[in-house]
């Protein structure tokens, strides 16, 4: 039965003795953006269309309803609402409307609704947290904090437990380490590296664009939405050299600022980055001068010239219907040319064709022949680690990386001194590691003589003659063609390994969980036998 929107206000107040107001006929974003509900006749529309700025456009359909319980029904509409004005992602909206839409609920009252929803809720987030349903699992939280402060009927303060489970710590649903080491998708070693960037400086084929996009993404791991709200005017140059003006999108407040002047971070960039985003720069206001005489005719009828902000990396096949919805919205018009993030995204990984990089490390998920995958989330991983690795704060890579706080780092970091003093205790009492530890005499960087030795980072030097196929601290420690640096971080390395050998233990067995086995006995002889060199 189709019943209008003030037929379903009045079924909604009656159904839960609370008044409701109608709702607006038009909403505005959190980004400034007028959004219509309801066509000219006061119906609602079929689909809402409004912008992510600096993402992509966002659609939800909004006629259809959301539940047969016309109460239910109308408090996930407020909802969704108040979530459009109030922040910048309706995905926690959509994600609990799928759990509800399964509801059948044939209760009377607004109180036997949410004891229904809490049932629900609660039998579905065991199995969200298994199959790492992270969004649902806000949803939860965020819905249960919004009916709450709304003061709906059964929702108190008693579903506090509920709140917390739904919330879910993020390592419970994530895991991390498993990114981290993961060849295809985890951060590129320093031989990568020198691969890539040897690649993208001799290659023919990329665009002027795409190695701006890829140097950018190298020097300071920008997110893609960083990246699409760049401007021209971003672009400086002081006493430190080169830099560009990036703006923070983490956090709820951040994320709404946008460019707002206090929101703008000042990243210094290396040379080679400086000259790829100055051509790139050439080239954004050559394209948007060439756009420039339709935007003026769509928005001022050709009167007067129209001028907007010119992106670094612009988008100037947009449509007409998106571009008058930007024209439409003051707060947002500024934005009408600034590409989505989803497609430098997707134009960083056609790097992964265009360079054809063969991938060295070993995968099981891939055959034979398969490229090194390029993106800016590995390369962003591999800033993380680098600065890890470089002996920075967790304050400090959390505001290198642009994260809300620190907390959302630690994974990088992964395991305490403690820990690794643990390590050491157990392995100074054990027979088998004093023998193993005489395995090193004569194999130490310092005793190598020849000139054909490559250098792994800081960790020391390898004698095998060519670029090792297997990330550094997983693979060198049992490797004899590996003449280790007495000076170089190897309890760093053995924290590595060890935390990953704990973490696969649980769900890996074979040859992998050997070599790791390997390789920490492998590093745990090494510190022994480096602290016997240096007492004697």
């Amino acid at each position: 039965m189709n019943r209008t929107p003030k037929e379903r206000r009045e079924i909604a107040s009656l159904f839960s003795g609370v008044d409701f107001d109608p709702l607006p006929d038009s909403v505005t974003t959190i980004y400034g953006e007028s959004v219509e509900l309801c066509n000219e006749r006061g119906e609602w529309l079929d689909i809402i269309r409004f912008e992510h700025v600096g993402y992509a456009r966002k659609m939800i359909a909004w006629r259809r309803p959301f539940h047969p319980n016309v109460y239910l029904d109308w408090i996930i509409r407020l909802w969704l609402i108040d979530r459009l004005e109030t922040s910048t992602d309706i995905r926690p909206v959509k994600a609990v409307a799928a759990i509800v839409s399964t509801l059948a609920p044939q209760e009377q009252s607004a109180e036997a609704i949410h004891d229904s929803l809490s049932a629900e809720f609660e039998r579905v987030i065991p199995s969200l947290i298994n199959k790492k349903h992270e969004m649902a699992l806000a949803g939860i939280r965020f819905f249960y904090r919004w009916a709450v402060d709304a003061g709906l009927p059964g929702f108190d303060e008693e579903t506090a437990d509920l709140l917390q489970w739904g919330y879910a710590k993020r390592f419970l649903v994530m895991n991390p380490l498993m990114a981290l080491r993961d060849p295809v998708r985890g951060p590129y070693t320093s031989l990568e590296m020198s691969v890539l960037n040897e690649a993208i400086r001799n290659s023919k084929v990329i665009s002027v664009r795409q190695r701006a996009l890829f140097l950018l993404c190298r020097d300071w791991g920008l997110r893609p939405v960083q990246l699409a709200l760049l401007r021209l005017e971003d672009i400086g140059d002081d006493d430190l050299g080169p830099f560009v003006m990036v703006p923070s999108v983490k956090g709820t407040r951040r994320s709404r600022l946008r460019r707002s002047p206090g929101n703008m971070l000042k990243r210094h960039i290396a040379d080679d980055t400086a000259n790829a985003i100055q051509k790139q720069a050439a080239c954004a206001a050559e394209q948007c001068a060439s756009f420039q005489k339709h935007l003026t005719q769509m928005r001022l009828g050709g009167k007067k010239k129209m001028a907007l902000p010119i992106p670094l990396f612009p988008c100037i096949d947009r449509g007409d219907e998106r571009l008058a919805r930007f024209f439409r919205s003051p707060a947002i018009s500024e934005y009408a040319l600034h590409e989505d993030s989803i497609h430098l995204s997707k134009e960083i990984v056609k790097l992964t064709n265009a360079l054809s990089i063969p991938q060295s490390r070993f995968d099981p998920r891939q055959c034979a022949g398969e490229l090194m995958l390029v993106s800016a989330y590995r390369l962003r991983r591999t800033m993380a680690t680098s600065l890890v690795l470089a002996g920075h704060s967790q304050e400090e890579v959390a505001q290198a990386l642009d994260h809300a706080s620190a907390s959302t780092v630690r994974y990088y970091f992964r395991y305490s001194r403690d820990f690794h003093e643990f390590i050491n205790a157990t392995a100074e009492g054990s027979a088998e590691i004093q023998s193993a530890v005489r395995s090193w005499e004569g194999r130490l960087s310092s005793d190598v003589t020849s000139g054909d030795s490559l250098k792994i980072g800081s960790l020391g030097l390898c004698t095998l003659g060519k670029p090792c196929p297997y990330h550094p601290t997983v693979s060198c420690y049992s490797c004899h063609s590996f003449r280790p640096s007495a000076q170089a971080d190897h309890e760093a390395a053995l924290q590595s390994i060890a935390a990953l050998q704990l973490k696969l233990r649980q769900s890996c067995t074979g040859p992998f969980n050997d070599q790791l086995s390997a390789e920490v006995a492998g590093a745990i002889s090494l510190i022994g036998y480096i602290r016997q060199q240096k007492t004697e």
